[in-house]
């Protein structure tokens, strides 16, 4: 472990176990954390949205506009952004006119250990922090979400992109969230196995399949309805 994981790692048993119970979002989580704890932890994920939200309907997604391929969140190790970039100089090949967006707190110098000579700088760009940014992606940009990172925590930035309307490509077959949306019309591909036009077909075509869309945000963006967690919270507090 590095220095810092290290350090974390002394804080957080130090504080999780002087509390009456340590909540958490997943059972994946509960599950690792209860082990890394040595203490029984409980379940209740966060609310995100109204229970109309989470069966409205999905726009159309137009897949004969050029791509932005979007990546969200900061710079850490755990959020893989270089397989981000691995899998758009796959998707090149296929979509010469598609750009890959990074916003959140994430720059240009961030990526630049991971740039190779196959990939043009001028369609990678870095917008910073952008208010209300999944309006803003449905608005303004042709999206899809790329979700490379090996810990996401909920899923929440999938679930938020899911509810405006945008079609998401996992492409860490290996993430710990994986299990979560096991069954589920997602598409868990490593970046490098879309080398193949068929398996890129696939995968996009996959993701922005409105049925696939609307049962994928359904069926789990109800387990983050304000009313369900709503029920589990006074379950978890027992009140």
């Amino acid at each position: 472990l590095r220095f810092e994981d290290r350090v974390r790692a002394r804080l957080w048993r130090r504080i999780y176990n002087r509390l009456d119970e340590v909540i958490c979002m997943t059972p994946n989580t509960r599950d690792l954390l209860s082990a890394f704890l040595g203490r029984e932890c409980v379940t209740c994920p966060n609310p995100l949205f109204h229970i109309a939200d989470a069966a409205k309907k999905l726009p159309p997604v137009n897949v004969d506009k050029p791509i932005d391929f979007v990546a969200v969140g900061r710079f850490a190790h755990q959020k893989r952004f270089d397989l981000s970039l691995q899998f758009f100089v796959l998707a090149q090949k296929q979509f010469p006119e598609a750009r890959l967006h990074f916003f959140g707190d994430i720059e240009a110098s961030h990526m630049q250990p991971f740039m190779t000579a196959d990939i043009d700088p001028s369609r990678i760009m870095f917008h910073g922090f952008v208010s209300d940014l999944w309006r803003v992606l449905a608005n303004d940009f042709n999206p899809i979400h790329l979700v490379a990172s090996a810990w996401e925590e909920g899923g929440h930035a999938i679930l938020e992109g899911l509810n405006a309307g945008i079609p998401t490509l996992f492409i860490n077959p290996e993430a710990n969230y994986a299990a979560d949306y096991n069954g589920q019309p997602a598409s868990f591909l490593a970046a490098a196995a879309w080398d193949e036009k068929s398996a890129l077909d696939g995968a996009v075509g996959f993701a922005v399949a409105d049925e696939n869309r609307q049962a994928l945000k359904t069926n789990i963006a109800g387990q983050f309805t304000f009313d369900s967690v709503s029920v589990r919270l006074q379950q978890v507090l027992n009140v």
